[in-house]
């Protein structure tokens, strides 16, 4: 089952690469960056510096108005969560700070008190 379904990722040995590394509908994953552009995911993982970068890239930008649209739903939340093996201090931890920040501000999220 493995092989099949390595094969129907990667393609078959000589194929062209224009018709290798396609999902199908039955797939789970969505493997290509592209592919994420045009449906946002239910879940993204990502690190923090990416995530910045996310952020500037006018071709990403699909993927906040999608979310932030999806987040309008009564009774959607949006979960973040942030790698316990770091500690974020100092400048790092400002620049985490402020970028969840923004990240929040971009989506349209209200903070809490």
């Amino acid at each position: 089952m493995a092989s099949q379904r390595r094969a129907a990722i990667f393609g078959k040995e000589g194929q062209q690469w224009g018709n290798r590394l396609k999902t199908g509908a039955d797939d789970a994953e969505l493997l290509m960056r592209h592919e994420i552009q045009a449906a946002c995911p239910e879940i993204l993982i990502t690190n923090y510096s990416m995530l910045e970068y996310m952020m500037l890239r006018p071709i990403e930008r699909s993927i906040f108005e999608q979310t932030a649209k999806w987040l309008e739903n009564k009774g959607t939340y949006l979960t973040v969560v942030l790698d316990e093996a770091h500690m974020y201090r100092g400048a790092t931890g400002a620049e985490v700070a402020f970028l969840l920040r923004r990240l929040f501000a971009r989506l349209g999220i209200k903070r809490i008190v």
